[in-house]
């Protein structure tokens, strides 16, 4: 069972302790103090996340401990800790290769409060480099501490992975020179990665929203339909875990409109697969779907409800306004995208994608699914099949040899 809605800290908590075990960070960071450069980095991350001006959350950081396993979720400590192994539902497991981060949480499946977090991150997450791995000079190219904190803080928060990225090469495939801090695989750009994106912004304010958010931004609604479901389904049906994106058509970025804020469609909140892209501020967008096929992103690496969608084998397309029909003759060109106007505090309804006439093996017959949620990407994710929910991976792009040299020179 999953909770109706995404997990997320109760007010009540405010504010959100953390505690570090600074002493499990010497011999893992690079310079003369690892203990320190461990809690300034990780103060600073948490400070990033409190001083977003359309968020409400507040933390504070807890006494210092000595653990290295969080084994117990309810016990009010929040750790945080470098380590090889993580806790995960109060059972150690080993940190898998290439990965960077692990945030277990532990919250209420009736009402998504949550009750606990704790973030680990590998000591030595590249065998066959020079130790230490980890550095804070912000230089591109290392693995920084202060980024990986405030990915995972996010997690530490509710919220799941983005697939918003931007890359000045033009090739959307990484890895990315800006963006969105939730997205899964880390860039060379570390200050980028100190740095929340507007769909960071977008959706921690849809989770905790300040009394500013709601006249900040507006919001754009619609659908994800297919357009041979009247042909092969027994009743109109749409794709479950599309990338839907507002886009800047007026902003470029290696030659790509730049990607704003992101969403997901759901076949669990209606068979025609509804989005939601909120969090945008005032302006004209071009609506843009693409698959979560793995280029670069995978639905698995998203979240619970679309981690095993079949619905990834479509091509890209913009919202091309009346002409929408799920049959235009270049729905990926950006010049057919139809602008959607924004407005602060409003919400644009019906912008509906169509996917080019497919007919998907599954939906003979599809059974309409009854979950609602209203936090659609700030879920979390579950690999349920490995009976390890709640884990977050925070993988990490292989960075070249001589990048590795150069640092360790």
């Amino acid at each position: 069972m999953l909770a109706p809605d995404a997990p997320f800290w109760p007010d009540s908590a405010f504010p959100i302790a953390y505690n570090l075990n600074p002493d499990s960070a010497l011999g893992y960071i690079e310079g003369p103090d690892p203990s320190q450069q461990f809690i300034d980095a990780a103060d600073a991350a948490f400070q990033t996340w409190e001083t977003i001006p359309t968020s409400r959350i507040i933390f504070a950081r807890g006494p210092d401990v000595s653990d290295v396993l969080d084994l117990d979720g309810n016990d009010g400590i929040n750790l945080i800790v470098f380590h090889d192994w993580a806790s995960v539902q109060g059972v150690p497991i080993p940190l898998p290769p290439g990965v960077l981060g692990i945030t277990n949480t532990v919250f209420d499946f009736e009402t998504g409060e949550m009750q606990g977090a704790a973030i680990t991150l590998a000591r030595n997450p590249f065998p066959d480099s020079p130790d230490p791995d980890w550095s804070t000079s912000g230089e591109p190219w290392s693995l920084d501490v202060e980024a990986v904190i405030l990915h995972e803080a996010g997690h530490f928060q509710g919220m799941a992975h983005s697939n918003v990225r931007n890359d000045t090469t033009g090739e959307l495939v990484g890895p990315p020179s800006h963006a969105a801090v939730m997205f899964p695989f880390i860039g060379f750009d570390v200050m980028d990665g100190r740095t929340p994106d507007q769909d960071d912004i977008a959706w921690h304010g849809f989770v905790y929203p300040s009394s500013s958010y709601a006249t900040s931004f507006g919001s754009i609604v619609g659908h994800v339909p297919f357009g041979a479901m009247r042909m092969g389904c027994s009743a109109p049906a749409g794709a479950n875990g599309a990338h839907v994106v507002a886009r800047d058509l007026n902003v470029p970025i290696g030659g790509e409109p730049r990607m704003v804020v992101g969403s997901y469609s759901y076949r669990a909140e209606g068979r025609l697969c509804p989005y939601v892209i909120p969090g945008l501020p005032p302006g004209d967008y071009g609506i843009w779907i693409e698959p979560m096929d793995g280029s670069p992103v995978a639905a698995l690496q998203i979240n619970t409800r679309i981690q095993f969608t079949l619905d990834t084998n479509f091509p890209e397309d913009w919202y091309s306004g009346e002409d929408e029909s799920g049959v235009e003759p270049a729905p990926h060109d950006p010049a057919s995208a139809v602008p959607v106007t924004v407005t602060a505090g409003g919400e644009v309804v019906d912008i509906d994608v169509i996917i080019e006439e497919i007919v998907p093996g599954w939906c003979m017959n599809v059974v309409e699914a009854s979950r609602t949620g209203r936090r659609e990407k700030a879920v979390a994710v579950t690999f349920g099949i490995l009976l390890l929910p709640f884990l977050f991976l925070y993988p990490i792009r292989k960075i070249s040899r001589r990048a590795a040299r150069d640092r360790s020179g």
